[in-house]
């Protein structure tokens, strides 16, 4: 018999290094963890036993996922996992993500935060994500065209946590985030620095204007 029985109130589950928890079909609890709001795995607790038990499970109050960064998102019970309460989810926490319509499944995310790099790919979606309106992660792609920031109508804000802007001509000049950021603030969307500073476009001189 599946322990989630036993916690009816349960609102936030971290599982770190766990033994499976779900021996069978029958021992899963379809309206167990019924106020479970927010989920947390570490590598260790990363088990294909687990989510093909989760999936079984109503999860109605699920809106929060934290992922670890190196794990095995392609294993077979993960993806009937998210296919199952992808749609929930409003926040998620995330390695890399490839070859999986994330955005498509999570339809109504309103922010996620890679741990570490955004992958290009990982934005592609089939229809419109009308409700994502931060991403927090980086490094980014800076090329112009990789994303199709069409897609992601209510985007507003990117954070870069490694991100620091630079303050001289000289380094203005040479960084690729300056175009890209003023590239997106064409789009309406801001792109911050660890400080929390987005940019702000330079004014340029008079003999630079009369070039």
């Amino acid at each position: 018999m599946s322990i989630f029985r036993h916690f009816p109130e349960l609102q936030v589950l971290e599982l770190m290094d766990c033994s499976p928890v779900f021996t069978s079909d029958e021992s899963v609890p379809q309206n167990g963890l019924e106020k479970l709001h927010t989920l947390r795995v570490h590598k260790g607790g990363f088990r294909g036993s687990l989510f093909q038990g989760l999936s079984a499970m109503k999860l109605e109050s699920l809106h929060t996922l934290v992922l670890p960064n190196f794990a095995d998102f392609y294993q077979p019970p993960f993806i009937t996992f998210m296919k199952a309460h992808g749609s929930r989810l409003l926040h998620l926490t995330t390695g890399k993500f490839r070859d999986f319509n994330l955005f498509d499944v999570c339809n109504n995310l309103v922010d996620i935060r890679f741990q570490g790099m955004c992958p290009a790919d990982t934005f592609a979606c089939k229809t419109p994500h009308v409700s994502l309106t931060k991403i927090i992660g980086g490094p980014f792609p800076t090329e112009p065209g990789r994303i199709d920031f069409a897609m992601f109508p209510a985007l507003h804000e990117i954070h870069m946590p490694s991100l620091r802007w630079p303050i001289t001509e000289r380094d203005i000049s040479k960084n690729s985030m300056v175009p890209f950021a003023e590239y997106l603030l064409e789009k309406n969307i801001k792109v911050l620095d660890g400080t929390g500073k987005h940019w702000t476009p330079r004014l340029k001189s008079t003999r630079a204007r009369k070039r």
